[in-house]
């Protein structure tokens, strides 16, 4: 989209691991990670993201953590049931970037998961953005606070010279990101209060 979107010189592949309704299974959306893993060239920069959430599941986990050892960045939404992200699947996947949520006057999404599992917050309350058939939707989520993070992602790496490892990535995300910003995050768990953060280009 030349309106929406932080990279908008990206190129964006889409991964359809869900039916028209949202709903699918276990082992398509696996599928759907190590077409990706499958897809990656060594020595090329990719970012990927995931906006979906389920129950903890190992095995989605351990594809997801595969496709980030072989060198793809995995942003991944917490998830929108206001429990701990080390709950949800892919969230709670070790090498992913796990997204909270925020809204426009830094507060903490009142949905978003959150805890150790998480790792960076990024705008998902009221974001507008493209939709079905040419047209644009404003929707709620850590599903649209993710897509930021991997613009963010995608950014940094056009900017490098070399192909930072995914861990690396990682570092510098959390890195840069303006601390101490958002308020309204629950104490019951220890969270990250790191809001995503990237100068101009």
């Amino acid at each position: 989209s030349n309106t929406y979107g932080l990279a908008k010189k990206a190129t964006a592949i889409a991964v359809r691991v869900l039916d028209e309704n949202g709903s699918g299974y276990m082992e398509d959306i696996i599928s759907g990670i190590d077409w990706v893993a499958d897809q990656h060239t060594s020595g090329k920069k990719s970012v990927a993201t995931m906006s979906l959430s389920g129950l903890k599941s190992d095995a989605v986990n351990s594809a997801v953590n595969a496709a980030v050892t072989a060198g793809v960045n995995f942003m991944v939404a917490a998830g929108n049931n206001k429990q701990s992200a080390c709950n949800y699947s892919p969230a709670s996947s070790s090498l992913s970037v796990a997204v909270m949520a925020s809204d426009s006057t830094d507060k903490f999404a009142t949905f978003s998961n959150y805890g150790p599992c998480a790792h960076i917050i990024a705008p998902g309350v009221a974001i507008t953005s493209t939709w079905l058939d040419g047209g644009i939707n404003t929707m709620s989520g850590t599903s649209m606070a993710t897509p930021h993070a991997a613009g963010v992602v995608a950014k940094y790496l056009s900017s490098q010279s070399t192909v930072p490892t995914p861990a690396s990535v990682k570092t510098w995300l959390t890195s840069v990101a303006t601390s101490d910003k958002i308020t309204n995050i629950p104490n019951t768990l220890p969270t990250a209060n790191k809001l995503v953060f990237r100068d101009c280009l």
